[in-house]
């Protein structure tokens, strides 16, 4: 697999920039947006939508201070902080930053501080789109054949294959972020680099680029393009999307795909003898995406179950591929339900991926122990037993905001320590399959015999 997301665990290769031999090559740019933000203090929840804008230098003794608090709050919050690194090569790491301080913009400091939280876990880290730092409007997307263009402001692009940001080759600059991803396992990578790729500033921060970034594309009908793209606010950057930053965008089709701002919802395809669950987050309630009333996942597990008794051959998918997490008491009603009815029969199928993560994969780890599901997909970009549930915490001089992990959620029990939940039929995300609306996994599922 070209999982160049490969794994914090797994190095990129590095490969040279391709295109469209005789191709013409044009220029496209556009201006920047600017927006400041507001600063969050020590404590602030971690809903607090407000962020700080890293813009200037903080002295060399703060930065230090700084480093001191993150390394005291980690070893008080943490449940078990040196389960996956060292402690002596941590603060070896420490004590290389504090020395190195002197030397850093506050941007590559912020930079640093995101290298060094992925020693520990998937939940504990900086995330990037809280520095406050501006996006370029451009969405991407990492699939088997490479990263691609999956939503831009001038619709012609869609479907461009990125070849390179400034003079650096995509899988080298892949490479290099990766390391900056706090991380459950390779697929965590995945989903995240994509975000990372389209940062200007975070590219300049990590030595990837000077100036403005300018991405090199190869066009659906071979073109070689130079894009420049707009750059705005995360929360601009949100709305213009018009869904989750982070994944495939929003679409009518293939239907996993529409919906995105339910929580979960389902439909019966009689034609194919299958109900669909669209469990898109980790959550008692939903609205209805047809009339919008709130309904419960209780009512939701009870109206399914119905409908199973009066089709006895239906298959049941639960589709998580999109599903980040939430809070995973909720998920009860669903539990209890196909852990009744597919115990010890078949029939039960789990769509997973990279996005399945946090109380997600809670969830699919006990489906996994207690029925006899298929799981159809990639990977899970969560580990069986994870670390979570965080606490914010801000660094008192920089004001980076730092999660960390405060619970252990051992679903898998103690001897298992699997990065992942491995799907018994793989079906990787493809360009080919994306761009041409086509759903491989459900198609998979239709085509398997239930036995």
């Amino acid at each position: 697999m070209n999982s160049i997301l490969i794994s914090l665990i797994v190095a990129l290769l590095v490969s040279g920039c391709t295109s469209a031999s005789g191709s013409a090559t044009t220029s496209r740019s556009v201006s920047a947006i600017t927006s400041t933000t507001a600063a969050v203090e020590p404590g602030a929840s971690t809903t607090d939508a407000s962020v700080t804008s890293l813009t200037t230098s903080v002295p060399v003794v703060d930065r230090s201070a700084d480093l001191a608090y993150l390394v005291r709050e980690i070893e008080r919050l943490h449940p078990d902080p040196f389960w996956r690194t060292d402690r002596e090569l941590f603060t070896a790491e420490v004590d290389r930053l504090t020395e190195a301080a002197l030397d850093l913009s506050a941007d590559e400091f912020a930079v640093e501080v995101m290298r060094l939280m992925t020693a520990f876990d998937g939940h504990s880290g900086v995330q990037a789109f809280q520095l406050g730092w501006d996006v370029a409007q451009l969405q991407l997307y990492l699939f088997e054949e490479g990263t691609f263009v999956t939503r831009s402001v001038d619709d012609a692009l869609v479907g461009s294959e990125v070849v390179a940001v400034n003079d650096v080759p995509i899988p080298a600059a892949q490479a290099a972020l990766a390391e900056l991803v706090n991380y459950d396992n390779p697929r965590t990578i995945d989903l995240n680099i994509p975000l990372h790729l389209v940062m200007p500033r975070l590219l300049r921060a990590a030595g990837l680029i000077d100036g403005p970034a300018t991405y090199t594309l190869t066009t659906p009908t071979g073109e070689s393009v130079h894009l420049q793209p707009d750059v705005m606010p995360f929360d601009e950057y949100s709305e213009w999307l018009g869904h989750p930053s982070l994944g495939l965008p929003g679409a009518d089709s293939p239907s996993y795909l529409s919906n995105r701002g339910f929580a979960f919802w389902w439909d019966h395809l009689g034609d194919a003898d299958l109900v669909h669950l669209h469990y898109n987050q980790v959550s008692s309630n939903s609205q209805d995406p047809v009339d919008l009333t709130n309904t419960s996942l209780a009512s939701v597990a009870e109206a399914i179950d119905a409908t199973l008794d009066a089709n006895s051959t239906a298959r049941f998918v639960i589709d998580l591929r999109l599903n980040g997490g939430g809070n995973n008491q909720t998920y009860g009603p669903l539990l209890d339900l196909v852990t009744e009815r597919y115990a010890d029969r078949c029939g039960l199928y789990v769509i997973i991926g990279r996005n399945t993560f946090s109380a997600a994969t809670n969830f699919a780890t006990e489906v996994e122990q207690a029925t006899s599901a298929v799981f159809v997909g990639e990977e899970t970009g969560g580990s069986p037993n994870l670390f979570g549930d965080t606490r914010l915490v801000v660094l008192p001089e920089s004001r980076i905001r730092v999660h960390v992990s405060q619970r252990y959620w051992e679903f898998a029990g103690p001897e298992d320590d699997r990065l992942w939940i491995e799907p018994d039929l793989e079906v990787r995300p493809t360009a080919a399959d994306y761009f041409s609306g086509r759903d491989a996994a459900l198609e998979t599922i239709m085509a398997h015999t239930c036995a």
